[in-house]
């Protein structure tokens, strides 16, 4: 198993975690993948995927096909795009370990982007954290032409961890499975 992050402070934390598994973990670039035909299967979780230009996003996805061995399976968790059209903006408190968090999100139709502004507060500190993204959201349909672009076969949708059926603009999550064919 090897785990891929741009962020020190999160392979840190997988380390920490994981001290004794079998993994290594790997500070790298998504769209730069230097695998080639390694594993059974690949997995982008907590909506990880569509922070960079779609010309971007396409070539982080060729790596992850091109990482698979034949038959190798990739699984995309990320949000359902006409969830956010149906839900243009949300605001939200969540509590995350000891910090609050307070999001406040746009969805932009024509650019198809999330713009998503994060203040966290931290108990006993007086200054507040502010973080921003931005990423693209997709369409199923969007999804499955992506996927045949980067070699791979639409295999499945789900709206939830559950394996509940994608319901496009209900559910919130939208997580595919693609596969390598074997040809």
């Amino acid at each position: 198993m090897v785990g891929l992050d741009f962020s020190r402070a999160m392979l840190a934390e997988a380390r920490r975690r994981f001290r004794h598994a079998n993994a290594a973990f790997v500070r790298g670039d998504m769209r730069r993948l230097g695998f080639d035909s390694e594993f059974d299967g690949v997995i982008n979780l907590f909506t990880s995927f569509g922070y960079f230009s779609p010309r971007d996003n396409g070539r982080a996805l060729s790596g992850m096909a091109r990482a698979l061995r034949k038959g190798g399976r990739l699984l995309i968790d990320t949000r359902d795009r006409a969830y956010q059209e149906r839900h243009p903006a949300i605001r939200s408190w969540s509590i995350i370990g000891p910090r609050y968090v307070f999001e406040d999100m746009r969805f932009d139709p024509r650019s198809g982007r999330v713009e998503s502004d994060w203040h966290i507060v931290r108990p006993g500190r007086k200054r507040v954290l502010r973080r921003s993204l931005r990423m693209y959201v997709y369409t199923l349909p969007q999804w499955k032409r992506m996927l045949r672009r980067a070699g791979l076969r639409f295999l499945r949708a789900y709206g939830g961890y559950d394996l509940s059926p994608h319901k496009p603009g209900t559910t919130k999550r939208l997580i595919i499975l693609g596969e390598r064919p074997c040809r």
